[in-house]
């Protein structure tokens, strides 16, 4: 509800927010460059009225006003010995000149008008008005997100992390600037209550002048025995009017203070009349010092970060509102007559996508399946299988579809069905997949639940990752659904055209031959080659970059689509291809001991990590087959890498030739280096088969008390394997 709340405020009200934020960065700029250079008496707090005013009249045969502005700047009006007029910034203790009084321009002028009332006069400043109350409104749903996202207003400074430019910077600076932008609002819509409905009587002074009537023709006493003028200092002024005859008792000293008016007599000294202004007056005037940053420089230039910050929340939201995936949920059969069902807790729509794509499969195989929303959660009569798919909503917290679910969860039980639940976060996060978890506690806790595979998460939206849960469910509910990832990918990237530099040589069934590639679009060593030999199927391979081609290392398969079609390109040839990035096997920027494990067509990102390395310590760990020609390649490769000191060390080992063995063997061999690597912050990467990646697994989780899991969430355990 909030979340809609300030959606809809956000586009009702954004032109307005924008052309407010730009003429208040107009606004406050020049209110910066007003305070330069510095006019302001020092200690106006300690100077009393008394004081300024006996200096001002000995510089200054007659005065007709001293101004203090909201700056701190001193102001006269005067006559100077020569007779010629003054209109200046003076030492209010001395007269002395210490500038001249600038104008503001017509440009700022027009901003000021704009601002205050998109010229329409009255009718434009109450439309102000409640652009200010929409703002104040805008910026407490919007501090109630950021409380809420971070899992309570104890939580609001901690560290946010990333989850895309647009969300999280709308995040990070909503901490810092959300508290100014309800400052503005607050005080901008009561500056135009107050103007219009605020108390308007205005009082006038009343004076009794008979009993000056004794004065005429007398001489003013010297202010400094004036009592009044001894007692307030000019941090409470805000103008003085003084008399023009200095004979006639109707001729007063006009005082206005921050709070009230004086009409001072400048034969007696007596304050004759005095006006309390109402304190939605000097309410009003404190909020227009907070709203306009007119005394303080630096207050001004938060204000202006708050106005560029407002045009960049603007941009921001739409950009969060535009990318939420629109995915619309077409099912044909009700709740009472559904086998499986679907349950999503999705925000920002990309885990509705994912649970969208196994409901339309589901549908297709002929299977009675019906998709929701985790606050949809009711009975389920016939319903055999329930598949959740949720993410979890910054720190720890349900999307806003889904935080129902655990009520509803409690009051609605089911016949005996089974459950899977997969979760989608990130590892940035210090409660990765926390809602996920929550929910497969509470299942567990339910008497007809059982659970049909153990909770998988998803990092980053993984595709690789999420195609695991695939395998694993098509093995246990024996249904096939796509293991393609292309299919579960969002819109797919351009292609670009490829070049073949070297063209495969000639190589057996079963055995791996080599491409260089020239690509136009960016890459590096760990990146994915996507191919689609048909036109439609997919097919992926591990790239590697050296010496800015592309590196491609392939299995021949007898009936191989992406194999056969890779062998059979020539010399000169070009394929349309896309490179798929690839962030969470790229090679690590700061750690200082890298081992790379690789075996058969493994080894192609690891030729360029080698070759691309500036600054750690590499082992290579390589398994062939056989000791041939393609083996003899790698190990020149390796070897020159290593006589140039991009890596350590090169261990190479063929598990079909005379003394066979595996990579695992090569690694007990270097049971202390790994470890080392291991124990300190280093990294190890493994690309090739899958049962390498097992056998290599098993053998790293002996090493120390830690397992592999741990020390792939610790990013010191990475792969790439198929």
């Amino acid at each position: 509800m909030i979340r809609y709340l300030h959606l809809i405020l956000a586009i009702i009200a954004s032109l307005f927010f924008a052309l407010a934020s730009v003429t208040g960065i107009v606004i406050g700029v020049n209110n910066i460059d007003r305070q330069y250079p510095s006019y302001r008496a020092d200690h106006l707090d300690q100077i009393t009225l008394a004081q300024s005013i006996t200096g001002l009249k000995a510089a200054y045969p007659e005065i007709t006003s001293l101004t203090i502005d909201p700056r701190g700047f001193a102001i006269i009006k005067a006559t100077n010995s020569e007779g010629k007029e003054v209109n200046a910034h003076v030492d209010p203790l001395t007269g002395k000149i210490l500038g001249k009084v600038e104008e503001r321009s017509a440009f700022v002028k027009f901003m000021i008008s704009l601002h205050r009332s998109l010229e329409l006069k009255n009718v434009g400043r109450i439309t102000m008005g409640i652009i200010a109350l929409f703002l104040v409104l805008s910026a407490i749903s919007g501090l109630i997100l950021i409380f809420k996202k971070q899992n309570g207003a104890k939580n609001f400074f901690k560290k946010t992390i990333k989850d895309g430019f647009s969300r999280y910077y709308h995040t990070v600076f909503g901490k810092w600037l959300l508290i100014p932008l309800l400052i503005l609002g607050i005080t901008g819509a009561y500056l135009v209550y107050n103007r219009f409905w605020g108390a308007k009587a205005e009082e006038k002074h009343q004076v009794d002048y008979s009993v000056e009537d004794s004065y005429y023709g007398a001489d003013p006493i010297e202010v400094n025995q004036i009592a009044s003028f001894n007692q307030v200092t000019l941090d409470r002024v805000v103008s003085v009017e003084f008399p023009f005859d200095t004979t006639i008792p109707e001729d007063t000293y006009l005082v206005k203070l921050k709070d009230r008016e004086w009409m001072v007599s400048q034969f007696t000294g007596n304050i004759l009349s005095e006006i309390v202004y109402p304190k939605n007056q000097v309410v009003a005037r404190f909020f227009k010092d907070l709203h306009t940053g007119r005394t303080s420089a630096w207050w001004a230039a938060v204000l202006v970060l708050a106005c560029v910050g407002m045009l960049f929340f603007i941009y921001t939201g739409f950009a969060i509102t535009f990318s939420r995936k629109s995915v619309k949920v077409r099912n044909t059969c009700s709740p009472a007559e559904a086998a499986y069902i679907l349950l999503y807790g999705s925000e920002g729509g990309n885990t509705l996508q994912i649970a969208q794509k196994v409901f339309a499969q589901l549908q297709a195989l002929g299977k009675k399946a019906y998709l929701a929303p985790l606050n949809s959660y009711q009975h389920y009569p016939k319903g055999s299988h329930l598949l959740v798919f949720t993410s979890t909503y910054g720190v720890g917290n349900p999307p806003s579809n889904a935080d129902r679910f655990f009520s509803l969860l409690d009051t609605t039980p089911q016949a005996n069905m089974s459950y899977t639940v997969v979760g989608f976060g990130s590892k940035l996060y210090p409660d990765y997949c926390a809602f996920a978890i929550a929910i497969e506690q509470a299942l567990k806790g339910q008497s007809w639940a059982k659970p049909l595979l153990p909770l998988h998460t998803v990092n980053d939206q993984s595709v690789d990752e999420f195609l695991e849960w695939v395998a694993a469910w098509n093995g246990q509910s024996e249904l096939a659904l796509e293991t393609t990832p292309s299919h579960y990918e969002g819109k797919r990237t351009s292609l670009t055209k490829v070049k073949v530099i070297e063209a495969a040589k000639e190589t057996a069934v079963g055995e791996t031959f080599s491409l260089v590639l020239q690509a136009k679009k960016p890459f590096t060593s760990g990146d994915l080659l996507a191919i689609y030999p048909d036109g439609k199927q997919e097919r992926l391979y591990s790239i590697g970059k050296v010496g800015g081609k592309l590196q491609l290392t392939v299995k021949r398969h007898e009936q191989g689509l992406g194999s056969g079609y890779l062998y059979q390109l020539k010399q000169g040839a070009h394929f349309q291809a896309r490179i798929v990035p690839n962030p969470s096997f790229h090679f690590p920027k700061k750690a200082k001991k890298v081992v790379l494990i690789a075996n058969g067509t493994g080894v192609a990102p690891f030729l360029g990590m080698a070759n691309q390395n500036r600054h750690a310590e590499v082992y290579v760990y390589l398994g062939l087959r056989y000791n041939d020609a393609t083996a003899e390649s790698y190990r020149r490769f390796f070897q020159e890498q290593q006589q140039k000191g991009k890596i350590k060390q090169f261990s190479l080992i063929y598990s079909r030739e005379t003394g066979a063995g595996y990579v695992t063997d090569l690694l007990k061999k270097d049971t202390a280096l790994l470890t080392e690597v291991l124990t300190s912050d280093g990294v190890v990467m493994i690309c090739g088969s899958l049962d390498m990646y097992k056998d290599v697994s098993t053998f790293l989780s002996q090493l120390t008390p830690f397992s592999v899991d741990y020390y792939k969430a610790n990013q010191q355990l990475f792969s790439d394997c198929y």
